[in-house]
């Protein structure tokens, strides 16, 4: 598959495996490699820049930009978002070679989605997901925890939620969440940022204030979990694995029923 192909129906694993197979180690893939092969005329960071990566084109010629002072795995995965965005010609006009202003691009939010895809499946191959979802633990049980999605985001380098997206997007037998829970001056823990999404579910989680003394109990130890949570009009019971470290909470969400 060459930069710029008629897709036809969006298959990021596919495109992703082009990409790899760009770079000198497909496993790793290298991604400064990928950049010269796909003809990046330049990379460079800049601490002013008010998103986390941009690419421009120039008479045909791809230049990507990433704001500087990111974590080095979130600035990696931002790296290989702006290549998608390059193999796939994402803002770059047919005509002029020059760059398209997102305004005028009616398509702009799945470009973004389909590059966040690509980056996902070219820094975690599909190998390394299906690991975790066959994984089996000392007791016999075949859910992955928290310290499997750390270990795995730690070998490819990546932040755990792209290893948690992956591994929701990968998993369509279970509703995979991770999610990341601060606590309001009051005492009341909210949701910060959530990672997935119950399936057939649009709304946002909102968690009850019943289980404050459930995550006041968590430590800094991974250990198991299960609360409440509304969606909507709907309440459900949520089961995995957490941690609290002061007034923050990660919780990763394997098993869901509806109470």
């Amino acid at each position: 598959m060459t930069p710029g192909t008629n897709l036809g129906a969006f298959n990021a694993p596919a495109i992703a495996d082009s990409l790899r197979g760009l770079t000198a180690d497909p496993d790793r893939p290298n991604l400064y490699e990928i950049a010269q092969a796909l003809g990046v005329r330049s990379i460079t960071t800049d601490s002013y820049l008010d998103r986390l990566g941009h690419t421009s084109w120039y008479g045909g010629s791809p230049a990507i930009v990433l704001q500087g002072g990111q974590a080095p795995s979130r600035q990696r995965f931002t790296l290989a978002h702006e290549l998608a965005h390059t193999f796939l010609r994402h803002g770059r006009t047919d005509d002029s070679g020059l760059s398209a202003a997102p305004a005028t691009r009616p398509h702009f939010r799945r470009e973004e989605w389909q590059a966040d895809s690509v980056a996902g499946c070219l820094l975690v191959p599909e190998y390394a997901v299906a690991r975790l979802r066959d994984h089996r633990n000392d007791d016999g049980s075949s859910i992955a925890t928290l310290a499997d999605i750390r270990q795995t985001a730690a070998t490819y380098r990546v932040s755990n939620s792209v290893v948690a997206r992956r591994l929701s997007d990968f998993d369509q037998s279970r509703h995979w969440l991770l999610i990341n829970l601060k606590r309001l001056p009051r005492g009341h823990w909210f949701t910060w940022r959530i990672i997935g999404r119950l399936r057939g579910i649009d709304a946002v989680m909102e968690v009850l204030e019943s289980n404050d003394s459930i995550f006041d109990s968590l430590s800094d130890r991974d250990s198991s979990i299960v609360f409440l949570a509304r969606f909507g009009n709907h309440i459900f019971q949520l089961s995995g694995s957490g941690n609290r470290r002061d007034d923050l909470i990660l919780i990763l969400v394997d098993r869901v029923r509806r109470v």
